[in-house]
């Protein structure tokens, strides 16, 4: 009897552990794919399409979005899709044009910040395509400068306080150093002839670097290792990939948790009429 009770609970026991097994195999797998939201959209042009948080802090990775599709590719190398419309790779931003793309692309900013102010595409104005851009960082405190290609005209501004620190790391003077070493006799000019080249280095320098043209703003405090963020709010128009006409207005750079790199932005795109 004792061993038919034990050879019983050991058979239920085996039994309770195979459904466990099964049940815990049978679970759905929570999605790993960060973009699974944003793909296979279907935006129609006069409809305002909202997007929060779109994960765009690689280094190096940009995502490529279409703007009546959604994300089309993540990738660090050369997309192998040709219908994307703009891409984000933390805060810089492409168009399928100039240097980044093969498409018929380009941006305009507006003089406004209220999305709805801009009602019609602006159809005749000067599109600018994207070209190779220097950027300079100060990640963790540490000056960086790299070239990339990007749109110029959503490239994002600094304040007083990123020149108060390009100063203290001797990035103005290496600057000022590189522009004036190729001018015929400088060493012997005089101080007033000095000052007046190195006031125009850093007339076309500074405004490259310290504006607010930008959809962001970034500044640091004196000691800071990391930067603070003003979200300007302009709203943009860009062409797609095919020649159409979109607005849009990226509004912030960080998620629920207060992470970087997470991009929200709106856009429409313009009807037949050229209205949004």
């Amino acid at each position: 009897m004792k061993l038919r009770f034990v050879t019983a609970a050991l058979l239920a026991g085996m039994t309770l552990l195979t459904v466990g097994c099964n049940k815990e195999k049978n679970e759905p797998e929570t999605p790993t794919d960060p973009y699974l939201g944003y793909k296979n959209l279907d935006v129609k042009a006069g409809n305002v399409k909202e997007i929060a948080y779109l994960k765009a802090n690689t280094d190096g990775e940009w995502v490529y979005y279409s703007l009546t599709k959604g994300v089309v590719e993540v990738t660090t190398a050369t997309p192998t899709v040709s219908n994307w419309d703009v891409a984000f790779s933390r805060y810089h931003v492409k168009t399928n044009s100039g240097t980044s793309g093969k498409g018929q692309g380009g941006a305009v900013k507006t003089v406004e910040t209220d999305f709805s102010n801009v009602a019609t595409a602006s159809v005749t104005a000067s599109y600018t395509v994207d070209k190779l851009l220097n950027v300079s960082s100060f990640g963790g405190g540490k000056p960086g400068q790299s070239k990339i290609s990007a749109s110029p005209i959503f490239e994002v501004g600094h304040g007083e306080g990123f020149w108060n620190m390009l100063q203290s790391f001797g990035v103005v003077s290496s600057t000022i150093e590189k522009a004036t070493k190729g001018i015929p006799n400088y060493e012997n000019f005089t101080k007033e002839q000095k000052e007046s080249i190195i006031n125009g280095v850093i007339a076309k320098f500074k405004p490259s670097l310290i504006h607010n043209n930008g959809w962001l703003t970034m500044d640091y405090a004196q000691g800071a290792v990391a930067p603070t963020y003003k979200y300007n709010n302009w709203v943009y128009e860009i062409k797609t990939h095919d020649g159409k006409f979109a607005k849009i207005q990226l509004t912030d750079y960080k998620n629920q948790k207060n992470q970087t790199g997470y991009v929200t932005f709106k856009y429409a795109l313009a009807k037949e009429d050229g209205k949004y």
